[in-house]
């Protein structure tokens, strides 16, 4: 499934539904972001969003898929983790057109 930008982030970050603090999520995903830090803040972690760029002391969760279920690329920017990519698991990130393994910019396939 392609990332939505308009999403809400705590979506995006796999927060479960009823995660102390995640009823406080408002409209905005400005709101929304200020709320995750406030989630993370608590246990020493911090995420970050400012400019368009995300920093946070924690590992990342990329969706998961197999070569043959991945969404589509048209949207250049996506990322995903590819269980199955010939030569091992990879993470693989869209170019509008195909999506590329980070290691080399093959085509995944």
């Amino acid at each position: 499934m392609p990332i939505d930008p308009s999403a809400n982030p705590l979506a995006l970050l796999d927060i479960p539904p009823n995660t102390a603090g995640a009823d406080a999520i408002a409209q905005s995903n400005t709101e929304a972001l200020a709320a995750a830090n406030r989630l993370f803040e608590g246990n020493n972690q911090r995420l970050i969003a400012a400019s368009g760029r995300l920093d946070c002391s924690v590992p990342l969760r990329l969706p998961s898929y197999t070569v043959a279920g991945l969404p589509s690329p048209s949207t250049a920017g996506q990322m995903v983790y590819v269980s199955n990519e010939s030569g091992g698991a990879v993470v693989a990130f869209a170019d509008g057109t195909n999506w590329r393994r980070v290691t080399d910019r093959a085509v995944v396939s």
